[in-house]
């Protein structure tokens, strides 16, 4: 028997508005991050949004610019556990100062 999955695509301003969710938020979608930020611009902007907790590779500039863009500084980072060979992916906490 297999297991049929649906999935639908939607922007993350509009989910959350539409779910209710909201502060702090953690961002897990394995390489998709960006649109994630992207689509969810006016959410991470806004101030009532304290804090958010999101897998960065620590060399992607490009990303961490668009989150603080948004308001949200870097606060901290630890080391991504489980991640075998690679030691450049971090757990990355965003707070709006």
């Amino acid at each position: 028997m297999t297991a049929k999955r649906q999935a639908f695509n939607t922007i993350a301003d509009a989910l959350i508005s539409v779910l209710g969710l909201n502060r702090p938020l953690r961002v897990d979608v394995d390489g998709n991050e960006d649109k994630i930020i992207r689509g969810g611009r006016r959410t991470f902007s806004d101030p009532a949004m304290k804090s958010l907790l999101i897998e960065i590779n620590e060399n992607d500039r490009a990303l961490i610019e668009l989150i603080e863009s948004c308001g949200l500084k870097l606060e901290r980072k630890t080391l991504a556990a489980l991640q075998g060979s690679y030691r450049d992916t971090f757990n990355a906490v965003f707070a709006r100062k």
